[in-house]
């Protein structure tokens, strides 16, 4: 017999009958579902913008003169500058960070 001559199987019982179309499809479905949720899980977690800032809430005063001016409601950029976003009665200002000096306490008047 050579190398190069193909042998049949001498009975059918040999060889373990292939699963169904159906069942090999259900399974790739199930491992690419699986594999979808591992990932979105795994990006999610990583970039997650949803941190909170710890600046919301405290007191924003002028930084030359020490000025109160209201209490910072957020943080962004505008054209380029990071600025807070500070409630003042009424409104929503926007001021560069640099020029905004943050504490903890409001000022108290006597």
């Amino acid at each position: 017999m050579s190398i190069l001559s193909v042998e049949k199987p001498s009975s059918g019982q040999d060889l373990p009958a292939p699963p169904s179309f159906w069942k090999r499809l259900l399974k790739q479905a199930l491992a690419a579902i699986f594999a979808s949720v591992v990932i979105l899980v795994i990006y999610l977690m990583v970039v997650n913008d949803s941190k909170e800032d710890n600046i919301v809430g405290k007191h924003a005063y002028g930084g030359k003169n020490g000025v109160y001016i209201g209490v910072i409601e957020g943080r962004g950029r505008k054209s380029g500058v990071k600025v807070y976003y500070i409630k003042q009665a009424g409104s929503i200002i926007s001021m560069d960070e640099r020029y905004v000096v943050v504490k903890d306490s409001a000022p108290k008047y006597d």
